[in-house]
């Protein structure tokens, strides 16, 4: 899943690839935040730095997992460990990526994240007030 905002450098697709074929994952995430410095020289607007430090910790505290980056646009699935969930429960829009995220971390699966670059232009999302990443 690569969200289309071109923020994502699809580069790395060929190493997560690599990655998820050769060991034990369920999913390899993407990571903005992995090398911070590399967030803010991708021109990463401070306030969605900042919310993603916040968001991104309290995420971790409250399901005890220990991401860098909770909100990244950038995953690749192991098709097995996705296809027998239940997407009548994942919601149809906007959502629907972080609900199956959700269902992996709740079901304790193997998830590794790796460090990205991301390149942020002058874009603005409509939800940058309440979507702060």
């Amino acid at each position: 899943m690569l969200h289309g905002d071109n923020q994502y450098n699809p580069k790395y697709i060929s190493d997560m690839l690599k990655l998820i074929s050769k060991k034990n994952y369920d999913a390899i995430v993407g990571s903005r935040m992995k090398k911070k410095e590399n967030a803010l020289k991708g021109n990463m607007p401070i306030y969605k730095y900042l919310g993603n430090i916040l968001l991104s910790k309290y995420f971790n505290v409250f399901f005890g997992t220990k991401f860098t980056d909770c909100h990244t646009g950038y995953w690749l699935y192991d098709l097995s460990s996705i296809k027998k969930k239940n997407f009548d429960r994942c919601d149809n829009n906007f959502c629907f990526d972080l609900d199956l995220r959700l269902q992996l971390v709740n079901k304790k699966k193997n998830i590794k994240e790796i460090a990205i670059n991301t390149f942020y232009g002058t874009e603005r999302s409509s939800f940058h007030i309440i979507y702060a990443i």
